[in-house]
């Protein structure tokens, strides 16, 4: 797991607006293996923008045909979206991440962090 260069905390009461970062791959994500995704602040104007940060929410949709496969460490399978449309939102288990891994023989995804 990647070590965090700077870690921005949510806190909606002292920000205007909580870290986010965005990934969208439109062409067909194909990794044998689990590939890490860093979480990196792109609030434009932050302090901390370009920097990693700890997520207090995650939203991957699978976009595709083909399963896609999460982890949390990238050894343990942690779930599978199967099929377009699938997805897995982290607000309700509150899991804290600096960083999610994905596999898939072939699809497209959304990953929305916060």
């Amino acid at each position: 797991m990647a070590n965090p260069v700077g870690v921005q905390k949510r806190n909606l009461t002292q920000q205007d607006f909580p870290c986010r970062a965005f990934f969208r791959e439109d062409a067909a994500f194909v990794s044998a293996g689990f590939t890490e995704i860093v979480f990196i602040n792109q609030a434009i104007g932050s302090d901390h923008n370009g920097l990693n940060f700890q997520s207090s929410g995650i939203h991957l949709t699978n976009d595709g045909g083909g399963d896609l496969f999460y982890s949390f460490d990238g050894v343990t399978v942690h779930g599978r979206l199967a099929a377009a449309g699938d997805n897995l939102n982290t607000e309700n288990i509150r899991r804290s991440e600096y960083s999610i891994f994905l596999r898939s023989v072939g699809t497209a995804y959304r990953l929305e962090v916060w």
